[in-house]
């Protein structure tokens, strides 16, 4: 297809450029912003996605009205015969399903900034005061620990000689955030300018010496110590001890699935976001992030269709390059360029073709094709770890819970064994449930009325559970009964929880619930293993230690979201879709720089990229 275009210097000249076409396969916030991306950047894009709805993972979901549509960026009843699959419901109440944190607000800006829009013209952004609330389940005194960004009011909950250790670890969390995140996150390629190696040194320093040895034993470090008055005298008195401080600096890691037994150290970089820059919310949830980016995908000539699923990425005659996808229909759809928003392991599962594959003439109806069977896929790469199973639970109450903010964490604090044991079995195949267990709250109405009506509270709860096995392996579909039974030992949990908390009388407030497994995260989102985080990010897959933007196999495919580089989390998924369009448009003819892609995405030179 041929256009005629204006340079983007603004000149009078004209030239014929072919738009190349490209497909991308998965309408996450990844697959949505490199899809347009790709089509300010002169590309023929259609992006394809197995779904009724747009944005993946950040969706909505309501419940207290009667049976009906999972609200997405276009709702919608869920096309799947899984009875694990439905998400279904409409009402007055509203869950995220997915993200519930707004992090990094400058990479949202970035984006929408590179898209050519101004994200106050999309956003209604809410400071979230406080942070945090977190429930400890030692012997000390239950108050919980309320985490503001006030200065004075940390000081006064935490006491002095708390107070100063945790001062300490924020100013290493911030160092992590300032060298980790910069030079191996938000930049395309490693660091490899000598003047780094100062500030890379330093981390190692701010962390123990090794940014990548895990978690807990660089916080055993920081906080050893202080006794169970939170230092002398009697401020913080029975407040804050040395568990309650490692659980408070460690807690993230429900965020990304991880345990801070193996999580590397350079995880504390969440505790320094959320302390200096804020945590924040979208008027109407996070689902209107998505809403945003598909409706500018829209915009920027993005075609898009829905309930339409990818069966396999096919090869060209000699191996090297992808010549398009076919469907489940049968249909075959060509392309230059394919990127897959699909969960990595998945991908090579169950659409990327194994090594050597080849389509006979380049053409998918030729008779040796027709006649063949389906060429072998990848299937899964031994070695690659996974994160947790989660089971969500969706609450509508008929009453407001005060005891709640908008973010609640429920830690288990009362011995090192059990919060050791907390984290135990949750990233190995068997949906494993500690007794005691940590699990994560989230009451968007605190912050977003909008989020239940009056006199009631939307309440999701997120609680760590074991993974599924890999498919053809025992424990990769469990039983109907096994699933109840799982949410039934959580649901308990979480109750005997609240009601230690002072929330007396929850269970009989419940107007409405949902709760959600492990093999619906598999069965909806094509999750491997249904790890809601999708691959883990211990030390060997860790940011550049992900799989980068081209595909090892096939030189015109590339890879984005949370199982890619540069790691899970809205904000990462989208510096890696803004990485792998500057890849794309460099090494694509017909592609231009400039109209939201870069070719120094990150601030990296031409000698720094990959």
């Amino acid at each position: 297809m041929l256009c005629v275009c204006r340079p983007s210097d603004g000149t009078a000249a004209l030239r014929l450029r072919r738009r190349p076409p490209v497909i991308v396969v998965g309408a996450g916030v990844g697959g949505l912003s490199v899809a347009t991306r790709l089509a300010r950047a002169g590309g023929r894009v259609t992006l394809l996605e197995q779904t009724d709805t747009l944005g993946g993972r950040l969706c909505e979901t309501r419940l207290g009205g009667g049976e009906g549509a999972m609200a997405g960026s276009s709702g919608g009843a869920v096309a799947s015969a899984d009875g694990a699959a439905d998400t279904g419901g409409v009402g007055p109440f509203r869950f995220e399903l997915g993200p519930s944190l707004y992090l990094l607000p400058e990479i949202y800006e970035r984006t929408f900034a590179q898209l050519g829009e101004r994200l106050g013209d999309w956003l209604d952004l809410r400071r979230v005061d406080p942070n945090y609330t977190v429930y400890f389940d030692d012997d000390a005194p239950r108050e919980p620990l309320v985490v503001t960004a006030s200065v004075e009011e940390m000081a006064a909950s935490l006491g002095s000689a708390a107070y100063k250790r945790w001062l300490s670890f924020l100013a290493s969390a911030n160092v992590a955030f300032e060298v980790g995140f910069r030079s191996f996150v938000d930049r395309r390629g490693f660091p490899g300018r000598l003047t780094e190696v100062p500030d890379l040194l330093r981390m190692c320093f701010a962390l123990g010496g090794n940014p990548l040895a895990p978690m807990d034993g660089w916080l055993r470090s920081v906080f050893r110590g202080l006794d169970k008055a939170g230092g002398t005298g009697t401020d913080g008195a029975g407040v804050v001890t040395e568990e309650r401080l490692r659980a408070m600096a460690s807690f993230q890691n429900l965020y990304v699935g991880l345990s801070p037994y193996s999580s590397p150290a350079t995880f504390a970089l969440l505790s320094s976001l959320e302390a200096k820059q804020g945590v924040f919310y979208p008027v109407g949830g996070m689902v209107r992030v998505a809403e945003a980016l598909a409706t500018i995908a829209e915009r920027s000539g993005v075609t898009t269709r829905t309930s339409t699923r990818v069966t396999a990425v096919m090869p060209s005659a000699d191996g090297k390059t992808a010549i398009g996808v076919t469907l489940s229909d049968g249909t075959f759809l060509p392309a230059d360029v394919v990127v897959s928003n699909v969960d990595l392991p998945t991908a090579e599962a169950s659409l990327l073709p194994t090594a050597g594959s080849v389509t006979p003439n380049n053409n998918p109806a030729d008779p040796l094709v027709a006649a063949s069977p389906p060429l072998p896929n990848r299937g899964i790469k031994p070695g690659r770890r996974y994160s947790s199973g989660v089971v969500s639970f969706l609450f509508a109450t008929d009453q407001v819970w005060p005891q709640l903010s908008h973010h609640t964490i429920f830690a288990v604090t009362s011995s090192a064994e059990a919060r050791r044991g907390a984290w135990e079995g949750l990233f190995e195949p068997g949906l494993h449930l500690p007794s005691p267990c940590n699990f994560y709250v989230h009451s968007p109405a605190r912050t977003d009325a909008s989020a239940a009506p009056p006199g009631g509270d939307a309440i999701m709860v997120l609680v760590p559970v074991g993974h599924l096995a890999d498919d053809g392996e025992e424990g990769a579909t469990p039983p109907a009964a096994a699933l109840r039974e799982l949410e039934a030992r959580a649901r308990a949990t979480v109750v005997d929880r609240f009601e230690a908390a002072g929330m007396i009388g929850f269970a009989a407030s419940i107007v409405s619930e949902r709760a959600f497994t492990p093999a619906m995260w598999r069965a909806r989102y094509g999750l491997a293993r249904g790890a809601a985080f999708g691959l883990a990010h211990d030390a060997l897959q860790l940011s550049l230690f992900r799989q980068g933007p081209r595909d090892a196999e096939l030189t015109n495919v590339y890879h984005v979201g949370a199982s890619a580089r540069p790691g899970n989390g809205v904000p990462l998924v989208l510096i890696g879709a803004e990485h792998v369009a500057a890849t794309v448009v460099e090494r694509t003819p017909g592609l231009a720089e400039g109209a939201g892609v870069t070719a120094s995405a990150g601030g990296v030179t031409q000698s720094e990229r990959q």
